[in-house]
């Protein structure tokens, strides 16, 4: 599985560990986790869904 970061989400990463705000990181993995589920759940749908 492959999820695309976009360059405001690598420096906003980038400022979280710089500043070790653990209460930013834990937002930055769920939000990546929400957009890994949402597009595996994209990726099992039925051709018959169409």
């Amino acid at each position: 599985m492959v999820l695309t970061l976009t360059d405001e989400e690598i420096q906003e990463m980038k400022r979280i560990l710089l500043d070790r705000d653990a209460d930013s990181a834990l937002l930055v993995v769920k939000k990546l986790i929400k957009r890994l589920e949402q597009n595996a759940q994209a990726g099992l749908k039925s051709h018959l869904d169409r």
